[in-house]
Order: structure tokens, then C-alpha cells, then sequence
């Protein structure tokens, strides 16, 4: 009998070895061949294993049955690589075979209508097999049940490909702030005296919240279905999504950002002067209050564990919120007038809107500044990485991942609006999409699949960033 030896590099030749040993392989049907690879994964061979788990994974949802053998492998296997091809072969058929369950409770008429939409939202979240997604919803377009939000998850998905148009959907309510939903169903905004409610993939109005007087700013908790809004009134308001109850208490200083800590339990807010405020939500009791520096403009950190606070004179600096020392700071000579800043969603990019002097005589232009944070050392001095050559900037923003910078302001005329999405690592300019107003804020959807600003006159805009970044990355 003959003996072959395979090395751990070997899992493809195992694969085809298996293969020939099965025969009529490519005849075989689906349980079948998920049976012979389930056996496969019993192998004294831990390079059969591998290829096993491998090919399981190719077959995706036909390979349900092989989800216990493969439970199982994972939690005996000693092999790093086996494991690594069992949880991976795991990942992939769960989310096929939800994928799938999808898609057949679309096409399932005795469903609720409501729980037919909400498979119609998860299937415009999903990335799996996008083409058949679409085909699916495509079937049940003409019922009327289910007909607009299967038209706008078409869309949306379309948008992600880089097909379609730039613009998905424009909507009448609220020039203010801008926030998403942890979830990313729903998009608050600020309209005079209301806050409203709406559904971020049809663009529906799904509540407002009258009566709430000036917004500086809003947040939404972790369950998303908590939202609070600081009132220039000096009061916090803390809103039930679902039934539109609020409590309201008052607080010492005026809080133009605020972040829930990730379990919800704590609401963080600070001033343009980088005043912090923490509260329990439960108690409305204030937890701590500190002066993290004199500034114009302070942004917190997605966690709310840090303050980043900028200067008149452009001297921007981080400060830690639970142990309230500064963890660095960043000046320049050659920098001033800043106005603005913004963290990456993971804490490691610090933007700053400033004027920066150029050419010989000094002149200050307006710039993004993006510095690097991962580099700093306790209380050293920060290196900018890039500038952004941007003007007249209202708001700036990162994409969920950080790679991707929005700035917006006015565009060439003051009567005019403009965003421009940045490459956060390089500064290369990437798109620039145009308004008819100055727009006034703007906020990425968790997935980064849709861009929401808000103009001047109360227009609020939802962009597939995609389609006109897709060709700038080709």
C-alpha cells in the first residue's frame, strides 16, 4: 500500500486526492458530497482535515448538514490551520443558510406584511450573493405590500455595486444634525423645533418628536432605540424611539456632542469649550464634570473615553475622560484659526479644520489637517499625516472604517453647496458631490453604504458614496 506523506502546505493536493478517491465526485449530489467531506473531516491527516473543511465551505448553505461535524471539529481540533478552516467553513455556511432562509420567507405570500418588509430591510444590509438578491426582490415588486421598500433595497443595493445614481433619496425636514441608528434603520434629524424620525432606506417619515426647541446635537444608544438631544436650553433629552416618551433634566453647561458608552449606561456630552459632562441614564445623576481645555470646537471619541478640544490658534489636544489628563497635543506655527474637529470612530485619526499659511508671504488658507494618533507618545507633540485642501468647511466627518474623510460647506458660491470624500491615509481627493444650499452637516451609515447631509433650506440628502467612489479607486 502506498504512503503519502503531506505537509501542511499540501491542503489543495489533499483536496484533489479526496476528490479522485470519491469517483464520480462532480455527479454526486448535494448530501452526498457533503456526507463524503463530513467523513473527511475524521481523518488522521490534519491536511485532509483542512482540505474537508475547506470544501465544506465552498458548498456553502448545501453543506447545512455538516454544520454539527464541523461544531465539533472546532472545539476538539489541536491544529491552528484546521481550526482556523472549521470556523471559517462554520461563518460562511450560517450566513448562507440565513441568506437563504431570506429569500424564501420574501417569496413566502402567507407571511405578515410587516415581517416581509423587515426581510426586505435585511436583505438590503447583506452583502451575500447580490445578484440573486436583487432578482428576488425584483419578484415582488408588484406587491403592493412590500413594493417601496423592496424598490428602495434595490437601490440601495445597485448604490453598494457602484451602479446607479449618486443621489438615492432627498428629503424635506430638517437642516440641523445629522445622526444613524447603531443599527442603521433609522436617520435622526433637527427641523426647527422637531426632531424627526426617519426610516434610512425608503426615506419615510417614521416619527416626530415636537416641541423639543434648538438642537445642538443628537445621539442615539447602543439598542438604538434610545436617542438623546442636547436643547440650547442647557436640557437633555432622552427619547423611547418606539413610544416617544422622554425624560428631561437640566445640565450646568450648554453640550454641543454627546456618545453613550457602549452598554448605554452612560451619556457623555461636552461644549465647544471642552466642557465634559458624564450622567447615568438611569438617574439623570451627574457622574463627573471637568474643564478638558479653553477651546471653540470639542468632539468625543465613539467610545466616550477621550475629548479632543481645538483652539483659536489651531492647538488641538486629547484628553483622556476617566483619569482627565491630557494624552497629547498637537501645535504649529505655521497653523491658525481653528474651527472644527472630529475623531475616527476608532480613536486612531484626529481632524482639524484650520487655515494653514502658505506660499512666501504667509498667506492662511483653510485645510483639514489629519493626524496620526497611533504614533503619539503620553503628552508628545502629534506630526500631522496629510492635508486636505478643503474650503469653507461647516462639517467634517470619517466613514465607519476611517479610510474615508467627508468634508462640507458652501461650494464656489456662497449660495451653493458642496461635499468631498477624502482618502483619510493618502489626502488624495476622491469625489466631489454638489448641492444647491451650503450644507450644514453630514453622517455615514454604520455600513458606510450611505452618506446623509443636510443644506441650508431644510433639505436633507442621502448619497450612495460608492458609485462615485468605485471608479476613483479603479
Amino acid at each position: 500500500m502506498l504512503r503519502l506523506t503531506l505537509t501542511r502546505s499540501a491542503a489543495a493536493v489533499a483536496f484533489a486526492l479526496l476528490a479522485l478517491a470519491s469517483g464520480r465526485l462532480s455527479a454526486d449530489d448535494d448530501a452526498a458530497r457533503t456526507e463524503r467531506w463530513v467523513k473527511a473531516l475524521q481523518h488522521t491527516n490534519p491536511d485532509v482535515r483542512e482540505a474537508a473543511a475547506l470544501a465544506l465551505l465552498k458548498q456553502g448553505a448545501k453543506a447545512k448538514a455538516a454544520l454539527p461535524a464541523l461544531t465539533k471539529l472546532l472545539r476538539e481540533e489541536k491544529e491552528a490551520n484546521v481550526r482556523a478552516a472549521a470556523s471559517r467553513a462554520l461563518l460562511e455556511i450560517d450566513e448562507a443558510v440565513a441568506h437563504e432562509d431570506l429569500l424564501r420567507r420574501l417569496g413566502d405570500a402567507k407571511l405578515p406584511a410587516d415581517e416581509r418588509r423587515k426581510v426586505c430591510r435585511a436583505l438590503a444590509a447583506s452583502y451575500r450573493d447580490e445578484q440573486a438578491t436583487v432578482a428576488a426582490l425584483e419578484a415582488v415588486l408588484a406587491d403592493a405590500d412590500v413594493q417601496e421598500i423592496a424598490a428602495a433595497a434595490i437601490k440601495t443595493i445597485r448604490a453598494r455595486r457602484g451602479l446607479g445614481p449618486v443621489l438615492l433619496r432627498t428629503i424635506k425636514g430638517g437642516g440641523g444634525p445629522l445622526t444613524f441608528s447603531p443599527d442603521g434603520n433609522t436617520l435622526a434629524s433637527v427641523a426647527g423645533t422637531e426632531v424627526k424620525l426617519w426610516d434610512a432606506l425608503t426615506g419615510k417619515e417614521a416619527a416626530a418628536k415636537g416641541g423639543v426647541g434648538d438642537v445642538h446635537c443628537l445621539a442615539f444608544g447602543p439598542d438604538s432605540q434610545t436617542l438623546a438631544s442636547a436643547r440650547a436650553d442647557n436640557r437633555i433629552q432622552l427619547w423611547d424611539v418606539k413610544t416617544g416618551q422622554f425624560k428631561l433634566w437640566g445640565v450646568r453647561h450648554s453640550v454641543e456632542s454627546l456618545v453613550f458608552s457602549a452598554d448605554g449606561k452612560t451619556l457623555t456630552g461636552t461644549n465647544a469649550g471642552g466642557s465634559v459632562q458624564r450622567w447615568d441614564v438611569v438617574t439623570r445623576q451627574e457622574r463627573s464634570s471637568f474643564s478638558a481645555g479653553n477651546g471653540v470646537h470639542a468632539a468625543l471619541s465613539a467610545d466616550g473615553k477621550t475629548v479632543a478640544v481645538i483652539d483659536n490658534g489651531a492647538d488641538a489636544w486629547l484628553t483622556d475622560l476617566e483619569t482627565q489628563n491630557q494624552i497629547a497635543k498637537f501645535s504649529r506655527e505655521d497653523v491658525g484659526d481653528g474651527r472644527l474637529v472630529a475623531l475616527s470612530p476608532s480613536g486612531k485619526t484626529l481632524a482639524c479644520v484650520l487655515k494653514v499659511k502658505e506660499g512666501e508671504q504667509g498667506q492662511l488658507t483653510e485645510a483639514v489637517l489629519l493626524l496620526d494618533l497611533t504614533t503619539r507618545e503620553n503628552t508628545t507633540e502629534l506630526a500631522p499625516r496629510v492635508v486636505l485642501k478643503a474650503a469653507r468647511v461647516n462639517a467634517v466627518t470619517f466613514g465607519p472604517d476611517g479610510k474615508i474623510v467627508a468634508t462640507a460647506g458652501a461650494g464656489k458660491s456662497d449660495d451653493s453647496g458642496e461635499i468631498k470624500l477624502w482618502d483619510a491615509r493618502t489626502g488624495q481627493e476622491l469625489a466631489t458631490l454638489q448641492d444647491d444650499k451650503p450644507v450644514q452637516s453630514v453622517a455615514f451609515s454604520p455600513d458606510g453604504t450611505t452618506l446623509a447631509t443636510a443644506n441650508s433650506a431644510g433639505t436633507i440628502k442621502l448619497w450612495a458614496p460608492e458609485v462615485v467612489l468605485a471608479p476613483a479607486r479603479k
